[in-house]
């Protein structure tokens, strides 16, 4: 992928519709108007997808940890992408002319490569709320370790109405995909979401719970209110005992 960095954001726009024609899908340009419009709609056999398309600088605050001394302990609040991200929904949401049948992806490009704010862990909490948990199953007693999607507050359970995000950099390009959303089996059957999972990166946490390999707090509870999703993950999954761990941000080589 090219240096975006001194790329306006019609530049990035024309990059992204640009590769998605080259995979062979018919994708159009939304003119300006006067009132709020996403970049690009991808024409589907299942629908229309709504893409609003975003660069993405450098993560200071990951950035900083990652160029500190060994051993530097500092605290980390993850806001800037997740503000590009809600910049980026309310161009779809607000565009007169989006029906509740059309898909909405947002497309992150990442303005330089080596970009820090698209690592697998920053990503993960800002889009689900990941929390890393294990203890004891209730029937077997047997040990689990597992990833539990939706545990803390994220922008995919903030914002049901959108599908998903693609994350675009020099290394790869992921699409992950909203399990809360109301279209979500309809999306991830698409020929787009088929294009991920055949060819790029696929983040299903709907196929991971189905295959066993994590949980959903698919809940409707405050996020702050630990114990109550505590007790719903108990009974949805049967656990005897819940162990959260917890990480603390450590610039620290191993060796």
């Amino acid at each position: 992928m090219p240096d975006t960095s001194n790329l306006n954001s019609d530049t990035v726009r024309d990059f992204v519709q640009s590769a998605l024609k080259n995979c062979g899908f018919d994708v159009v340009t939304i003119p300006v108007s006067a009132h709020k419009t996403p970049d690009l709609a991808l024409l589907l056999a299942e629908g229309r997808i709504l893409i609003e398309v975003k660069s993405k600088d450098d993560d200071k605050q990951l950035r900083g940890l990652v160029e500190s001394p060994n051993g530097t302990r500092l605290s980390y609040k993850i806001s800037t992408i997740e503000s590009l991200l809600k910049r980026a929904w309310h161009q779809i949401r607000d565009f007169p002319s989006r029906s509740d049948k059309d898909f909405a992806v947002l497309w992150l490009v990442a303005a330089r490569p080596g970009l820090t704010a698209f690592t697998r862990p920053a990503a993960m909490t800002v889009l689900y709320g990941v929390q890393n948990m294990e203890g004891l199953i209730e029937e077997s007693g047997s040990f689990y370790a597992k990833e539990c999607f939706f545990f803390g507050n994220s922008f995919f359970f903030r914002r049901k109405e959108v599908d998903g995000v693609v994350l675009h950099d020099d290394r790869q390009v992921t699409l992950c995909l909203n399990p809360l959303s109301k279209r979500h089996d309809e999306f991830r059957r698409t020929t787009f979401a088929e294009l991920f999972r055949r060819d790029l990166e696929l983040i299903d946490p709907k196929a991971s719970e189905e295959a066993g390999k994590c949980f959903i707090a698919d809940c409707d509870l405050p996020r702050k209110d630990i114990n109550s999703i505590v007790r719903y993950l108990k009974r949805k999954y049967g656990l005897e005992s819940v162990t959260l761990i917890r990480f603390v941000l450590v610039n620290y080589p191993a060796e």
